[in-house]
């Protein structure tokens, strides 16, 4: 019995603390990690010239 409620009690925190990090993802996945073309474009010509871009 006390096996199974050492194992409870570590699902329960291992859980827990998966649900924080679903939360803590959902909240940063707003625009402000969205990549637009322009990102891509300076990515691409950093990556071909070695220079970075002037904007």
């Amino acid at each position: 019995m006390k096996n199974i409620l050492i194992f409870a009690g570590i699902a329960g925190i291992v859980s827990a603390i998966a649900i924080y990090f679903v939360s803590e993802s959902a909240k940063s996945s707003s625009e402000d990690s969205y990549v637009t073309n322009n990102d891509i474009e300076a990515y691409d010509y950093i990556e071909n010239t070695g220079r970075p871009t002037i904007v």
